[in-house]
């Protein structure tokens, strides 16, 4: 009479009416025996997921870099008063460092303003 064979390992399983034979240590799917564990030790179900997990890589992704827009530079909205010029205007928000004649031309540009003497008040001028 034929025995069986594992079809993956090719082992002799055994004639087919015999009982079966115990699993050899540290076959495929089975856990190994007492004698096949270091001394002091124990395998259990938790150091094997221990174990599964630390196996597993992490992602290689790198980081994303991201861009954010430069916000534009703060504007001042200034409602023109009577008496106001576009000198006096100016000279409250001039920056430092900066000449008054050529702040005003910028805050004129600004606003589309192509002659400074015909501001009124009431006007709103933006005041970059």
């Amino acid at each position: 009479m034929v025995g069986l064979r594992c079809p993956t390992s090719g082992s002799d399983l055994g004639p087919p009416d015999s009982a079966p034979t115990p699993p050899q240590a540290g076959a495929i799917g089975t856990p190994p025996l007492a004698e096949d564990t270091p001394t002091g030790t124990s395998t259990t179900a938790a150091s094997t997921a221990t174990a599964t997990a630390t196996a597993t890589a992490a992602p290689t992704s790198a980081p994303r870099a991201t861009t954010t827009a430069t916000p534009a530079p703060d504007v001042v909205e200034y409602t023109i008063s009577p008496g106001d010029t576009l000198g006096s205007i100016a000279a409250q928000f001039l920056p430092p460092g900066e000449a008054l004649e050529s702040f005003m031309q910028e805050i004129a540009a600004f606003n589309d303003v192509d002659d400074a003497s015909l501001i009124t008040s009431g006007q709103v001028l933006r005041i970059p």
